[in-house]
């Protein structure tokens, strides 16, 4: 950034920031939990709106973007989108943010089942098997969790 000063750059320049996904709660990076795709971007600069929330973004919008920004075309071959949001304060809904919240919703579904049909149990499920209804008695708990509707 200081650079950018002395050069007189500073006052033009956008500066983007986005970090890698978090990591699910049991580990591993999967898609259908929020710690899989959630990531932090951070915009700022000159005719960037402060205080604008991302409903999703993907690291393949970050270069349509800055070449929007730049008013340079966009290569056909592009995958990502145009985070226009930044600059225009709405919550631009994209074919591609709807498709993918209905497909982590289906992967949720589908990890919830699996979890019921293989009697796996959550991590919040494990540590309070000896404080419900079974007392300390693990075996019941077990059999209690299979019974899962």
């Amino acid at each position: 950034m200081q650079w950018l000063k002395e050069k007189e750059l500073w006052e033009s320049t956008v500066l983007m920031v986005m970090g890698d996904h978090g990591q699910a709660s049991l580990g591993g990076h999967p898609v259908y939990e929020p710690g899989g795709y959630v990531t932090q971007l951070l915009v700022s600069g000159q005719g960037i709106k402060k205080g604008i929330t991302y409903p999703y973004a993907e690291i393949i919008d970050i270069a349509p973007t800055v070449a929007w920004l730049h008013n340079v075309p966009t290569p056909k071959f592009n995958n990502g989108r145009v985070l226009k949001e930044i600059t225009e304060n709405n919550k631009q809904e994209h074919e591609a943010q709807r498709l993918m919240q209905q497909l982590n919703m289906v992967l949720i579904g589908n990890h919830l089942k699996k979890q019921k049909d293989t009697a796996a149990f959550t991590i919040e499920e494990i540590g309070s098997w000896h404080t419900g209804e079974n007392g300390a008695d693990y075996k019941k708990f077990v059999e209690n969790k299979m019974k899962r509707p």
